[in-house]
């Protein structure tokens, strides 16, 4: 980081002022899009279609000391100073994060509000650098920036619909290879009934949209770390939803094969136990291998079309620091950091004082111990944890008994 901190030594107040510029500007930085991620940490950890974006930052401060300015222009950087672009743009960046956070500790599940939250992150960093290094620089940070779209996520509606759509698509494909083979199924939705074996549902980790997300992020950083052509990524990306999908109906259908067998119990029962502790079940296991294969197939596919033999070796092993330098006036930094301490105290203070006062609400007890009923407990959703928010919970279906069937096997009633 020498070229950072290559400053005036013949001044050395000049000196401690642009020391000072430097640590505001990675402060202010620092601080806009910690919020973001403070927001999107908790749907990362509850939903498992985005528990990738925990890593996502690490790959955009990756792909940032990898980047290479090739529109670098001395004149263009030496006019950095007269550039104002931090008063036009980087100031209502931070006046929207107010209205913006007392909706979020409102409504902190609204995903148009992560949108938001993104557009003001990515155009005061993008305001910082043009200021810094101009058009070029702005241009050489723009993957890194944009790469985060990958950690936010999609409307809900869009999201249900593509997911259910996809459900769809996937339990008609294995009914129709069961019949192939001979095998007495037929499809309930997404359901798929095999007789006295029971059901098999496809639901949201089966859809196939964990790996299409899985494969977006791997397919979008190796690109750019192959160094491939605009059309390239294009094409790599969509190889890599087609191996994705691929790989997920494969996986589908050994699941569903196996309970078509009559060993269904193998499916959400640990393989294994070693000194109290539960191994993966077969149903997750297979999810890690579908996960494993989408990464190692991409990784494949992009050796085989990269231009990795021509690059420099030496010039990869180092990290350009000098892409994360930001030095905005010190009035604008001071500023920058203290509104943004302001907005989170603030928030929080007048929440909690408005919150304390409220009534609790009553909880929702049901018991499932009737008799005269069938009952099987379900997993509950990913989909449904992420939106409810809830402390405990229980999923079950029943049915009333008399219209139960009896499993020909144990004797035991199952839901018809």
């Amino acid at each position: 980081m020498s070229d950072t901190l290559e400053l005036i030594t013949s001044n050395p107040k000049t000196k401690t002022k642009a020391v000072i510029r430097l640590v505001l500007g990675i402060l202010s930085l620092a601080g806009v899009w910690g919020m973001l991620i403070y927001q999107l940490q908790l749907t990362w950890s509850l939903n498992d279609q985005y528990s990738h974006g925990f890593i996502v930052p690490i790959l955009c401060l990756y792909l940032a000391l990898k980047a290479e300015n090739k529109e670098e222009n001395d004149k263009e950087s030496s006019q950095q100073s007269e550039s104002r672009t931090w008063l036009f743009i980087g100031i209502p960046c931070l006046l929207a994060l107010l209205p913006l956070w007392v909706i979020r500790e409102a409504n902190s599940d609204w995903r148009m509000l992560n949108v938001a939250l993104y557009i003001c992150a990515a155009s005061f960093t993008f305001a910082l650098a043009y200021d810094q290094g101009g058009l070029s620089r702005a241009k050489m940070l723009a993957f890194p920036i944009l790469f985060f779209l990958v950690a936010i996520p999609w409307p809900l509606a869009t999201d249900l619909q593509l997911t259910q759509w996809l459900q769809g698509r996937v339990s008609s494909l294995i009914v129709n290879i069961l019949l192939f083979m001979g095998h007495e199924v037929r499809l309930l939705g997404n359901v798929i009934d095999i007789g006295v074996f029971g059901q098999v549902g496809v639901d949201e980790a089966c859809s196939g949209i964990h790996g299409l997300q899985a494969s977006l992020v791997v397919s979008l950083f190796l690109g750019f770390y192959y160094r491939l052509g605009s059309i390239h990524r294009i094409i790599f990306c969509l190889a890599g939803a087609v191996v994705a999908l691929s790989l997920n109906l494969l996986r589908a259908f050994s699941l569903a094969f196996i309970k078509i067998k009559g060993h269904g119990e193998l499916l959400h029962a640990p393989l294994f136990s070693l000194f109290g502790i539960d191994a993966p079940t077969l149903h997750d296991l297979a999810g890690w291998v579908e996960s494993g294969g989408i990464l190692i197939v991409l990784f494949l596919l992009a050796r085989m079309a990269g231009n990795h033999k021509k690059r420099n070796i030496t010039d990869e092993e180092q990290n350009d620091w000098e892409n994360l330098k930001t030095s905005p006036p010190i009035g604008f930094g001071m500023g920058a950091c203290f509104w943004i301490i302001l907005i989170l105290a603030a928030t929080h203070l007048h929440y909690d004082q408005r919150e304390s006062s409220m009534e609790k609400l009553p909880k929702l007890n049901t018991s499932f111990t009737d008799q005269s009923i069938v009952t099987k407990q379900k997993s509950i959703s990913s989909l449904v944890e992420a939106q409810l928010h809830y402390e405990d919970a229980v999923s079950a279906e029943w049915q009333e008994r008399v219209l139960s069937r009896t499993n020909p096997y144990d004797g035991s009633s199952m839901i018809n």
